[in-house]
């Protein structure tokens, strides 16, 4: 009710709508009014209508273009991680000479003292040993 007494206070005397759906978490609309009575026709919905699934096309493909960006870059991160966890184990199991579940361990316990991100805490320990040995 409220929709209409606005739309008429302004002059809108025709409207035409078609859905967006693009997935679970994104749907909207698009809008069309007219100030004239039946400002629309049949061909004006069926345009409306295509119209309505090109953007949702392309609004589905830039989500999963983001979505897969995120991926990558998470991905990426993760292998960057991994090698910089893996040299500090190595250090430390040359070090101490204990094996990797120990090195592992070792790091972990610290990351959780500090309440540091392990890959963190692997890259500042084998950043200081690099430091340290004069390289």
């Amino acid at each position: 009710p409220e929709f209409v007494a606005s739309a008429k206070h302004f002059g809108v005397r025709s409207y035409l709508a078609s859905p967006l759906r693009v997935d679970e978490q994104l749907a909207g609309a698009i809008n069309l009014f007219g100030f004239e009575d039946h400002g629309f026709r049949e061909v004006d919905s069926k345009l409306l209508e295509l119209y309505a699934t090109v953007v949702t096309f392309g609004l589905r493909t830039n989500r999963r273009y983001r979505e897969t960006r995120e991926l990558a870059d998470h991905l990426e991160t993760a292998m960057r991680s991994r090698a910089v966890i893996e040299q500090a184990k190595g250090i430390l199991m040359a070090i101490h000479k204990i094996t990797d579940e120990q090195a592992m361990e070792r790091l972990i316990a610290r990351s959780q003292r500090a309440n540091i991100k392990l890959r963190d805490v692997a890259a500042d320990f084998v950043r200081s040993m690099s430091t340290d040995s004069g390289g």
